[in-house]
């Protein structure tokens, strides 16, 4: 079968008109990838490759080149559009200045309970952190790198309170660890994709 079968499909199609600015590599892209988008989505992006050619018919669907791509867990899932990324890239630092709020709320709680010499640690960590994530999103030249060392160093020193024995909460244990594992997790996300437009 080679003639056109676009008629196959409902004339209705909302995605039709984002299809259209699309390259053709992206809509190969996403005839590989079909099974991962809505039905509506998909058969969008199955007329839009009929209309240009690129395949004559679903049937060419069946063809090594389009065959559907198996799905597999990504910890860092980077998206191929540019526009996408800068929107991730956004959202992760936005996270990462909240995540730094988490600290510096226990550090003002602790000084205000009478703890100063415990507070100071937590506070100038949880200010460095959300000043430098604010630089990281004003200037994205801005090296992650710091952010990464003084992660490190928070670590390192809640390692050193608890071979120290210092007491602390099974809940400050809980909320420390999380911050900064979260941390950790969040600039290698940021890193794996100013890597990725780089390559590009």
């Amino acid at each position: 079968m080679t003639e056109n079968k676009s008629e196959d499909f409902p004339l209705t199609d909302k995605f039709g008109n984002i299809y259209t600015d699309y390259s053709d590599n992206d809509l190969v892209s996403i005839l590989k990838k079909r099974d991962m988008y809505q039905a509506e989505a998909a058969t969008s992006a199955i007329r839009e490759a009929i209309r240009r050619g690129i395949i004559h018919s679903d049937q060419d669907l069946f063809d090594e080149k389009f065959r559907p791509q198996p799905s597999r867990f990504l910890l860092f899932p980077v998206p191929e559009k540019k526009h996408v990324q800068e929107k991730l890239t956004n959202s992760i630092i936005r996270t990462m200045v909240i995540s730094g709020l988490i600290p510096l709320i226990e550090g003002v709680l602790k000084y205000r309970s009478g703890y100063p010499e415990k507070s100071m640690p937590v506070l100038i960590f949880a200010l460095s952190w959300i000043i430098l994530s604010l630089l990281l999103m004003l200037k994205r030249k801005f090296t992650p790198v710091i952010l990464l060392l003084l992660n490190t160093a928070a670590l390192a020193y809640l390692l050193l309170r608890h071979f120290q024995k210092v007491h602390l909460m099974p809940m400050e244990w809980m909320i420390a660890l999380f911050v900064i594992f979260l941390n950790f997790y969040l600039l290698l996300f940021y890193n794996k994709i100013i890597k990725s437009k780089n390559d590009d």
